[in-house]
């Protein structure tokens, strides 16, 4: 039997009386064990593009009641699934076979979730036609029911059973599915994840670099690479045993059947990496000058430098703290570490009291972001400094040659 898509769509056709607004073709086969045909059927309404749908049912052996597998609708109608007490949608779906119905007063294949893979009826056969035929598909007797019949993909199957049926699974390709979960970053887009064989063959579950990427969209991905940020990320790899390279994130899977269990871990691991975008402000001081630090320590002699520098003769409560003093020069140099308004306030009124006292020294701001800090705030800080750099991240080899020609 012919299951292109052309020879199915190229014999539709229109039936007499009532079914004379339709197009349809409906095709039978066998499958290879010989325990039963396939069955699949297409039908496109005339008078609105919208309204098709394609299936495939099972006919077992010596019966002539087909059990619907799976059936890829148009949008034109509103689709309500009771038995998850959910809302109407509107919109194109797939309805598909689940234990659940079959165990329900419903028809069996009365759920049905959302989809963006098609648009029209072709579309919708070539989903239908990509999972035909294949050891995905997998017909199985309930113990309790001999009549009843259940289709599940092993691989959605594995997942479904390991975390829940929130998650959703379709293939995306040959070898490749997409994975559908309530997981989400905090603007709403959710995580992308996808179960695929890598190029030896193997089956994983990879972001595809997705993660990072989503997270440069709000923070420079340079202060991932270093301090506290880093760590997060490393121990988060480690405790799940997740592997990342070249920015993407992946795990192994040795077995479909332990697959979900793999995805939980991978998932819990995708959110420890994120949280590394929600620090708090103190956090985020702290990675910081972490990063201020591991710079200074790189460029300058530790002898000619102290961190957190306190004037104790003057200053012995510490009230007016230097981030960084570079001795050995006539004026020493106070280096500041700034990432936020308060940082810049409290900077302006420390070189202010320096001032007051007469010292001689010369003044170095360094930001996190320039462009994050209030304009009066940075006005005021501007009056009083003697050189400041926008980013730490963007402008270390000038600070660098800065610093040099200073320490000579």
């Amino acid at each position: 039997m012919n299951c292109s898509m052309d020879s199915l769509l190229k014999n539709m056709k229109v039936k007499k009386g009532r079914a004379s607004s339709i197009s349809q073709n409906t095709v039978r086969f066998p499958r290879q064990n010989g325990d039963g045909d396939w069955q699949i059927y297409l039908r496109q309404n005339k008078e609105n593009t919208l309204d098709f749908s394609c299936g495939i049912t099972f006919i077992p052996k010596g019966r002539n009641q087909a059990f619907k597998i799976r059936r890829y609708n148009g949008r034109s109608h509103e689709h309500t699934n009771k038995l998850e007490e959910e809302s109407p949608f509107y919109d194109f779906h797939i309805h598909q076979t689940t234990e659940k119905y079959q165990k329900s007063s419903y028809k069996n294949d009365r759920y049905a979730i959302p989809t963006d893979r098609y648009t029209d009826l072709r579309g919708a056969l070539k989903c239908l036609l990509n999972g035909l035929p294949s050891g995905n598909w997998r017909i199985q007797r309930f113990p309790s029911n001999g009549d009843v019949f259940v289709n599940l993909d092993d691989i959605q199957d594995s997942f479904q059973l390991a975390v829940s049926k929130s998650v959703r699974i379709f293939p995306k390709g040959i070898d490749r599915y997409q994975i559908f979960t309530p997981f989400h970053f905090d603007d709403g887009d959710h995580f992308v994840i996808i179960l695929k064989k890598n190029a030896q063959g193997n089956w994983i579950i990879t972001d595809e670099g997705h993660t990072y990427m989503h997270m440069s969209y709000n923070m420079n991905l340079s202060f991932l690479n270093r301090g506290k940020r880093n760590q997060i990320i490393e121990s988060a790899l480690q405790k799940h045993n997740i592997q990342e390279q070249e920015g993407r994130i992946f795990a192994d899977v040795k077995s479909l059947a332990h697959a979900g269990n793999v995805f939980y871990s991978f998932v819990q691991c995708l959110i420890n990496i994120t949280d590394v975008s929600y620090l708090n402000q103190e956090r985020v001081l702290s990675t910081f000058m972490e990063d201020f630090k591991a710079f200074i320590n790189k460029t300058i002699d530790p002898a000619r430098f102290e961190f957190e520098y306190i004037d104790r003769t003057r200053d012995p409560d510490g009230k007016y703290p230097v981030d960084c003093r570079v001795n050995g020069m006539p004026r020493p140099l106070f280096l500041y570490a700034i990432n936020n308004d308060n940082k810049c306030r409290d900077t302006t009124i420390s070189i202010l009291q320096f001032q007051s006292w007469e010292q001689p020294f010369l003044t170095l701001g360094i930001f996190e972001d320039q462009e994050q800090i209030n304009r009066k705030v940075l006005s005021r800080f501007t009056d009083v400094c003697d050189r400041q750099y926008s980013s730490l991240a963007t402008n270390k080899d000038r600070i660098r040659n800065f610093l040099t020609e200073r320490m000579k």
